[in-house]
């Protein structure tokens, strides 16, 4: 099970706002690459009443924000994605938090 970003993936996330501070662990030559608890810890729990789905299939994982409507009697859902390894799955959430706002951010 893959549990640590890529230098190249941490690259991405730190180029969007997060602060590097946050990546918990150094590779061999001192880039910080992000973990599985640290993505965790960077994802709201909620945003604006949609919940953090984390779901696992027999094709992996599927991560996305999720609202119950009663009047639709239908779930909603916001940046779904899915991948074989979590942290890819949760690193794809991310971005899409990222890039629409719904995570603060240094840059923000």
């Amino acid at each position: 099970m893959k549990t640590t970003l890529t230098i190249e993936e941490s690259a991405r996330l730190i180029s969007l706002g997060v602060n590097p501070k946050m990546a918990s662990e150094e590779t061999f030559i001192l880039d910080k690459v992000f973990t599985l608890t640290d993505i965790l810890s960077i994802l709201p729990k909620e945003i604006d009443g949609y919940h953090l789905s984390i779901e696992a299939t027999s094709q992996g994982y599927e991560v996305s924000y999720m609202l119950w409507d009663c009047g639709d009697e239908a779930y909603h859902f916001m940046g779904a994605t899915e991948r074989p390894e979590l942290i890819d799955a949760l690193n794809q959430l991310a971005i899409y938090c990222l890039e629409n706002n719904h995570i603060k951010t240094e840059k923000k």
